[in-house]
């Protein structure tokens, strides 16, 4: 079922879920490969939060992150170039806060919206919860290795 089409509180939700899950694959992507828009004005950014910290992870959850991250990094980069070129910036996006996307301009709502829903769906085919893909996402952070065993997953996937 397209999310999109899901009852309000639900896309809602999934509207926060997808945020965060944009801006995990957005940090994630940038941090693994090097991606980094060029853009780089105070307001332009994605931000993420996650307070859990991820348990161990296997290496097939590794796969599947890696597949999710490439899937979502095309539609990351998509969705802020077009943001950027209908308002010259792109203001703090977070799938996981619903009145965040209330609150961005109508002019680029929708573009948020459809972004944080594909992100979850994307995660969602990879077999991943949104809270458990943001938790790799944190720990890679803070865990060399971790992030070292994404790196060559992604490459391996490229």
């Amino acid at each position: 079922m397209i999310s999109a089409l899901r009852p309000l509180s639900r896309l809602k939700c999934d509207r926060r879920l997808l945020q965060l899950s944009l801006i995990a694959t957005a940090s994630a992507a940038g941090v693994l490969m090097g991606w980094v828009p060029s853009y780089h004005a105070p307001t332009a950014s994605f931000s993420f939060s996650s307070s859990a910290q991820a348990q161990t992870v296997s290496n097939d959850e590794i796969q599947r992150y890696a597949r999710a991250v490439l899937s979502i990094e095309p539609i990351r980069q998509s969705t802020y170039n077009t943001i950027k070129n209908q308002i010259g910036y792109v203001p703090a996006i977070r799938c996981d806060v619903p009145s965040s996307l209330q609150e961005l301009d109508s002019s680029i709502r929708q573009n948020a919206i459809d972004f944080c829903n594909s992100a979850i769906q994307i995660a969602d085919r990879n077999q991943l919860s949104i809270s458990r893909f943001n938790q790799i996402t944190a720990a890679h952070e803070n865990d060399p290795a971790l992030a070292e065993r994404i790196r060559q997953a992604i490459l391996q996937l490229q």
